[in-house]
């Protein structure tokens, strides 16, 4: 008889055990799925971007003030540029690059402020490159000439710095 009570006190000692180890599965288990389901939201508000992390052209004024509209708590990043413009052209993989930095945080639009003449007007475009930041329809910068890759990234993450706190 007391084998059979000590295989009993085992076997519950055995079921505790399991339970816990069953506990602590289902916990990672629900971690693991909540993690999943936050990583597919994230993504689908990166895809619901315009450009999904890249450049977006411009063609018409009824375009940009759609996604200005729309869009206004997100930052966008607008590019003045034009077919004729050398330091436009070097601006362009440096423009595609931040743009695929910045995915799904800021909107980048090129704006050819030849063919979107009213465009640049508005924003009081005289020389180019012009990038314009704007955020809840405020120009909050503007940055005239060619700038580097890294002035762009340190430009944006003080903007989002300063927006965060």
């Amino acid at each position: 008889m007391g084998t059979h009570v000590l295989t009993e006190l085992e076997y519950f000692k055995n079921m505790k055990t399991v339970n816990s180890l069953a506990n602590v599965n289902a916990d990672e288990e629900l971690q693991q799925i909540k993690e999943q389901k936050l990583r597919k939201l994230i993504l689908s508000q990166v895809q619901q971007l315009p450009g999904n992390g890249k450049p977006v052209h411009i063609e018409t004024i009824q375009d940009f003030n759609e996604i200005i509209d729309k869009f206004q708590e997100t930052p966008i990043l607008i590019d003045f540029w034009a077919d004729w413009c050398g330091p436009c052209k070097m601006l362009a993989p440096i423009y595609e690059q931040l743009a695929a930095r910045f995915n799904g945080k800021v909107i980048f639009l090129k704006v050819n402020s030849d063919k979107l003449a009213p465009i640049a007007q508005y924003f009081h475009v005289s020389s180019i490159p012009d990038v314009v930041l704007v955020h809840q329809k405020e120009v909050k910068a503007i940055w005239i000439g060619l700038r580097s890759l890294e002035f762009y990234t340190n430009a944006l993450e003080t903007f989002f710095h300063e927006i965060e706190s």
